[in-house]
Order: C-alpha cells, then sequence, then structure tokens
C-alpha cells in the first residue's frame, strides 16, 4: 500500500464531501486533482451506461489524479455516494467493439484501442476545457 502514510490535509470539509467542496480540496491539496462522473443513462437494450462529467479539475499537472464515480439513490435524490475508479477502462469499455484494452482520455472519455492514437489525443485534448463526447443513437 504505497500511499497508506499519505496525509490529506481535510481541513475545512465536511462530510459527506458535496462535489461542489471539491475545489476547496484541491487546494488544500495541490499535488491531487480529481474527477466525478455520474451516471447520465441506461439504455435497457444494449444493457450499458453512459457517463457524464460531473466535476473535471481544472489542475491538469497534478503528481495524483482521482477519477470518482458518483452513484444517486433512484428513490431518493439527496442520497449520493462517491466510489473510486480503479479502472477507467474497464468501466467504459462497452464503447469499444475490441475485447483488447482501451485507453481512455481522462478529458473528454473517449476511448481509444492504440497507445500511439491515444498519446496524440491527449497531447491535445489536456489544453481544452473538459469535453462530454455524445455518441448518436441508432435513431439519429
Amino acid at each position: 500500500m504505497p500511499y497508506l502514510n499519505t496525509l490529506i490535509n481535510v481541513d475545512g470539509l465536511t462530510f459527506p464531501v458535496q462535489t461542489r467542496d471539491i475545489p476547496h480540496f484541491e487546494r488544500t491539496n495541490p499535488q491531487i486533482s480529481v474527477k466525478v462522473l455520474a451516471i447520465d443513462n441506461y439504455d435497457t437494450q444494449k444493457r450499458k451506461y453512459s457517463y457524464s462529467i460531473d466535476y473535471a479539475s481544472p489542475h491538469r499537472n497534478c503528481s495524483h489524479h482521482v477519477n470518482l464515480l458518483l452513484l444517486e439513490d433512484e428513490n431518493d435524490s439527496s442520497k449520493k455516494h462517491c466510489t473510486w475508479i480503479r479502472n477507467m477502462s474497464a468501466l467504459v469499455a462497452d464503447r469499444s467493439n475490441s475485447d483488447a484494452r482501451s485507453y481512455v482520455c481522462n478529458f473528454c472519455l473517449h476511448c481509444f484501442t492504440m497507445q500511439q492514437a491515444y498519446d496524440q489525443h491527449v497531447s491535445y485534448c489536456i489544453i481544452h476545457p473538459a469535453q462530454h463526447v455524445k455518441y448518436p443513437t441508432t435513431h439519429d
């Protein structure tokens, strides 16, 4: 466990931490950037989730980056919980027709099947604010 003795400054935060309080967390912990994804939609026919970016850190060159998934109670929208996204590729793997590992852009959530294409994309995408790619449906 490489981060077991790492100190994180939580002064001024109330728990559970709200998405709106993440900029305060980042100011007091400048080595950490945070992205929060939310479940945008569930396609019952395809049995796939789509995600939207709920919060994207403006700090792009931090030594540590944390991706979180915001879960919301279907019956009570005031009940929310964030969970750590350990493997972004596994979360959004169904966007690709390939069974191989995908490379996911942290800034627009676009999937790539080749490291080289991902590397070229990220160097361009990192200079822009976070984007949300919306794919056409079969009806569009």
